[in-house]
């Protein structure tokens, strides 16, 4: 029903994609990818269909009122992450590290090569869609952090691009929490919902240096809301009753990359 009242963007994570935790070594990821876009109805002309992996953007709205998201794919290219060998610490869950290796890669060559261009499109506000979090990084979980020169690939193309009024969304951890880490005076959010089935409230309890406000482990969804009038970007989160149970408006006006050579206020 939903799929047909509205317009559904979708990238997948592990459980989607056909093995847990699963990266480019999984043996059927052509035919995942394949039964994925069939799944979503993405159209025989879809460019997603004209490459490998699932990454795709989109772009709604017209004049000084244009959003576009970037769906990324986490899983598609990335390499396999370092196991954590020590005894886990109080406040994380599991079991991976940050390598130290450059060459792994999180997203391939090809994705970031179109990251790069999409970020030179024009939009008034603009939402990168990861299944993994790109922000926190404590819990041992899968996220950006482990493969932390990936990760600052990012940030300096978000910089590079000054790409104001950008943020992410993120999954995969069976709770919700909010994420803001400061790129140089820009302050860049991960809003993270999961699940709408089931959550872990001993996982909303591991650390997160990054997190704003309260971690949610009641079942939940993100739910955004701009107000071109206002100039506002409200992220939230809802319980399955509907309530919201994490608000957190931003103004447009924060969200700008400041230009290096100006004096610090």
């Amino acid at each position: 029903k939903l799929r047909d009242a509205s317009t559904m963007l979708a990238t997948w994570d592990d459980h989607d994609y056909g093995v847990n935790d699963g990266g480019k070594s999984y043996a059927m990821r052509a035919e995942s990818a394949e039964m994925f876009l069939d799944f979503f109805k993405d159209p025989a002309d879809s460019p997603r269909r004209e490459r490998e992996g699932i990454y795709g953007s989109y772009t709604f709205g017209s004049g000084d009122r244009v959003c576009q998201i970037l769906m990324l794919d986490t899983r598609y290219f990335r390499d396999e992450l370092p196991k954590s060998k020590e005894k886990k610490k109080k406040g994380t869950v599991g079991w991976y590290k940050p390598t130290a290796d450059t060459s792994k890669t999180l997203l391939g060559e090809a994705q970031w090569k179109w990251l790069d261009q999409q970020l030179q499109v024009p939009a008034n506000v603009r939402i990168i869609a990861s299944s993994i979090q790109m922000l926190s990084f404590e819990k041992g979980m899968e996220n950006w952090g482990n493969v932390p020169h990936e990760q600052q690939r990012l940030f300096e193309l978000l910089k590079k691009h000054k790409a104001d009024h950008t943020f992410a969304i993120s999954g995969d951890v069976h709770f919700a929490e909010l994420s803001r880490k400061d790129l140089d005076g820009y302050p860049f959010y991960d809003l993270t919902s999961s699940g709408m089935s089931h959550t872990s409230k001993s996982w909303a309890s591991a650390a997160n240096t990054f997190r704003v406000g309260e971690s949610q482990s009641s079942l939940n969804a993100g739910l955004i809301k701009i107000d071109w009038d206002k100039k506002v970007v409200d992220l939230g989160i809802i319980n399955n009753k509907g309530e919201k149970v994490l608000n957190h408006p931003v103004k447009l006006s924060e969200l700008t990359f400041k230009d290096p050579s100006e004096p610090k206020k």
